[in-house]
């Protein structure tokens, strides 16, 4: 009985190895089926951005893409996609460019490229890229609002603000003298209503030029109606608060208000807000703030300001 149990552990690890070598074997003869295939050539393009050294930027490059003839089994090249995917980067900080460079040209050479394993760079055009160079300057330049006025006939714009009102840009001195300030990305006014604020994206700047931080400023606008055509009283005013005790004689208003819509309004619909700071002193004048339906909008609070005490 024990020598049958021992055979059966035998034959059960001698068919575990088999399958392993067959596999291996397998393996192996796939892996060479791959490389042996006929290998194919086809061509890939990359994206050439120029990173800034420390006291120069870019003014202009030769290329923007750089053409590049790969060869290699299919297996490698299928999943390899070109055009947005690839990019190629040459930073001027490695290259140790001096303050008064006004221009030098680059080798591309095939270790600059990132290509699959097993792939071969058969031809790189253009093979130089030459680079004009300026000192690199800094400066800070007014955001002007871009929108378009599109409101319905009911609706005015009251005011519009940008914040931060300047931004930072930076780039090549020879660049920089040609933009005196920076626009925000078209804004449709229709998309707005009421007293609010939102992001908004800085408009793309000029080739080799940067935003010294994020190219989004916030937008801050007051869109009332053109008149009122209804009033509503008694409206609690909903007090948000930090855990501090504080008093007001003011504890209902009334708002003008312009509905466009057929729809019944409902009173929890309507929200009145006052905002009170954590450091509050003694007392303080809290600018009320309203929450409507789409088709309501407010054209005044009655009162607009409250005050506040502890």
């Amino acid at each position: 009985m024990l020598r049958k149990i021992e055979n059966s552990r035998l034959f059960e690890f001698l068919q575990n190895q088999f399958l392993i070598l067959t596999s291996l074997a397998l393996a192996v003869f796939l892996w060479f089926y791959v490389v042996n295939s006929e290998p194919i050539e086809t061509e890939r393009i990359y994206n050439l951005s120029v990173l800034p050294a420390t006291s120069v930027d870019v003014t202009s490059v030769s290329a923007k893409e750089i053409h590049v003839k790969l060869k290699g089994a299919r297996a490698f090249l299928k999943d390899f996609h070109g055009d947005d995917h690839l990019k190629f980067q040459i930073d001027l900080k490695k290259l140790k460019v001096k303050r008064n460079t006004k221009r030098i040209k680059y080798t591309i050479k095939d270790s600059d490229l990132v290509v699959p394993f097993g792939v071969e760079v058969v031809e790189i055009s253009p093979k130089y890229v030459t680079i004009n160079l300026d000192k690199l300057i800094y400066k800070n330049v007014p955001v002007k609002l871009n929108y378009t006025n599109n409101l319905p006939k009911d609706l005015k714009l009251i005011s519009a603000d940008i914040e931060p009102s300047k931004v930072r840009i930076e780039g090549a001195r020879d660049i920089m003298r040609g933009v005196g300030l920076v626009k925000t990305r078209m804004i449709d006014l229709s998309e707005y209503t009421g007293q609010g604020e939102a992001q908004v994206e800085l408009e793309e700047l000029p080739d080799f030029l940067r935003y010294g931080e994020k190219n989004i400023v916030k937008f801050k606008y007051d869109i009332r109606p053109q008149k009122a055509n209804l009033t509503l009283k008694n409206i609690p005013i909903l007090f948000v608060a930090p855990n501090i005790k504080f008093r007001s004689r003011v504890r209902k208003v009334s708002l003008d208000v312009l509905k466009t819509g057929n729809d019944k309004i409902k009173e929890s619909d309507i929200k009145i807000y006052a905002d009170i700071p954590a450091d509050m002193g003694k007392s303080a004048n809290i600018r009320l703030r309203a929450e409507l339906p789409d088709d309501v909008h407010l054209l005044k609070i009655h009162p607009e300001v409250i005050k506040v005490s502890r």
